[in-house]
């Protein structure tokens, strides 16, 4: 019984640190293509807000909050409204995450997305858009219709193979 329970001990040990090493692997790509001179500030936005996302499961919210802030900052500097929905996508994230949660301002972050996808032609972006508005409701209200994942899934269809 003991040696059953020390190889599931080291197998689960093994496996954390494997997921461990892939995440800081993750987080130092994405460090490199924000810190890259070469690379946009359009380019840096979604890395950053993953990088945000990250800086959440470590337990690093002061990194968090500053790599968001970075996002929103440039997000709000590009004439394409696609950038912001990225940026919305972590905050309502965070406002859900928080205890107790922020209904109200998940609500109001929802509808600054629906702005968004309004002052955006890119089909992509709003589906993703309608997407996080979509899991955000059905987390919020499990009786929710769903009608924004529908939509969601309608643009996507039409999107071209990548």
């Amino acid at each position: 019984m003991k040696i059953i329970f020390a190889l599931f001990f080291l197998i689960a040990f093994s496996y954390s640190a494997k997921a461990q090493y892939y995440e800081e692997i993750l987080m130092d790509s994405l460090q490199r293509t924000v810190d890259n001179p070469g690379t946009t500030d359009a380019d840096r936005i979604y890395p950053l807000t993953s990088l945000s996302r990250l800086y959440v499961f470590q337990g690093d919210s002061v990194k968090a909050t500053e790599a968001l802030s970075r996002a929103r900052r440039l997000a709000l500097r590009e004439k394409d409204s696609k950038y912001m929905i990225y940026v919305y996508d972590r905050e309502l994230n965070n406002s859900l995450n928080q205890n107790p949660r922020k209904i109200t301002l998940a609500y109001q972050i929802i509808d600054s997305i629906y702005s968004a996808i309004k002052k955006t032609s890119d089909t992509e972006a709003q589906a993703v858009g309608y997407s996080v508005i979509g899991m955000m409701k059905n987390d919020i209200n499990p009786e929710y219709d769903l009608d924004d994942t529908f939509k969601s899934l309608s643009l996507a269809e039409k999107l071209p193979e990548k």
